[in-house]
């Protein structure tokens, strides 16, 4: 029987995590992955959520720069 696609996408994706041995831990209740991307000197978070149609994901990550409030504008454009 073929999964759903939501269900399709997320095994795909565990599938090249694990091709790539990265370390992660997943929701499967939720379509969630998480990685923890390690630097030198930081570790970023990164969330990938399967949309609920199963046509995409999403990136979330929280990076550990501060920006002052009149410089946001100028960031967010150079992100």
């Amino acid at each position: 029987m073929t999964p759903n696609p939501r269900a399709k996408l997320f095994l795909d994706i565990r599938t090249h995590l694990q091709a790539a041995k990265f370390k992660f831990f997943e929701r499967p209740s939720a379509r969630q992955f998480l990685l923890l991307m390690r630097g030198d000197e930081v570790t970023v978070p990164v969330v990938i959520t399967v949309r609920p149609d199963g046509k995409a994901f999403r990136f979330q990550t929280k990076l550990p720069v501060m920006v002052p409030e009149t410089r946001r504008l100028a960031a967010a454009q150079l992100v």
